[in-house]
């Protein structure tokens, strides 16, 4: 019990201090192209002609026009009363208006499918949790806990790339996922739109899922195919003294 209990705690306080460390010193990255000069603002739709494609966003109590070609993606429909990060330009006269929508700056939602397969990708996890020698509150109540900080460490590492601020490092997200966060990862993703296209963060992040599966569906069978490992390796005896 000790042994299972120390790991996830102990990963536990090693990435909320990281966090922590992070979120205290919000240094700015030093900003070498020209189009990371520019601040990132949040504006709201407060007038959008579909029909016409432009419209005029609202930030600060300063309203600015847009057009549907700054929009960058096709997933997003502009209309009135959705925000939008944004960069302050001019047009073709010299007035200001907003610049460089990015689709992929605005956060998304999970649908009912990413639900659904979260649900599936859970199962053997928690059907192995059962057979761990703690009561099974204890690995889910860390597996959520983990799932928090680690969405909160996605939503932080966002902000922080759409401010060309300092990042969180790719090996602490992956730490937390690793010690039980995935859950919270895969929902962050889908959110904020955040590490779902870097290819190869996501081999490592759907490895990381993998392990869980494996690791769950053989616990729940009583060990049967790592207990020949063990055997095959000659620490079968320090393994069922852990399981213990």
């Amino acid at each position: 019990m000790w042994i299972f209990q120390t790991h996830y705690q102990s990963v536990l306080i090693l990435v909320a201090d990281i966090w922590f460390i992070i979120e205290k010193n919000n240094v700015r990255i030093p900003e070498a192209k020209k189009d990371e000069t520019k601040p990132v603002r949040i504006g709201k739709i407060v007038v959008w002609n579909s029909s016409r494609g432009f419209g005029w966003l609202e930030c600060k109590g300063e309203r600015l026009f847009v057009h549907l070609r700054e929009f960058k993606g096709t997933e997003i429909v502009p209309a009135e009363g959705v925000e939008f990060p944004f960069l302050v330009g001019t047009d073709v006269h010299g007035r200001l208006c907003a610049k460089g929508v990015s689709a992929s700056l605005v956060n998304g939602q999970v649908k009912f499918t990413g639900w659904l397969l979260l649900a599936a990708l859970l199962f053997w996890p928690i059907a192995g949790m059962t057979k761990l020698p703690v009561a099974i509150y204890w690995p889910i109540m860390q597996m959520i806990i983990l799932s928090a900080v680690v969405f909160r460490l996605y939503a932080h590492d966002k902000r922080q790339a759409i401010h060309h601020a300092l990042r969180v490092p790719q090996t602490i997200m992956q730490l937390g996922e690793l010690a039980g966060g995935w859950p919270g990862a895969f929902v962050a993703q889908r959110i904020f739109r955040h590490k779902s296209t870097n290819k190869s963060y996501q081999s490592i992040f759907w490895g990381i899922i993998l392990i869980y599966q494996v690791i769950g569906a053989d616990l729940f069978f009583d060990r049967k195919h790592s207990k020949e490992i063990w055997k095959s390796m000659g620490e079968f005896e320090i393994m069922e003294q852990i399981f213990k």
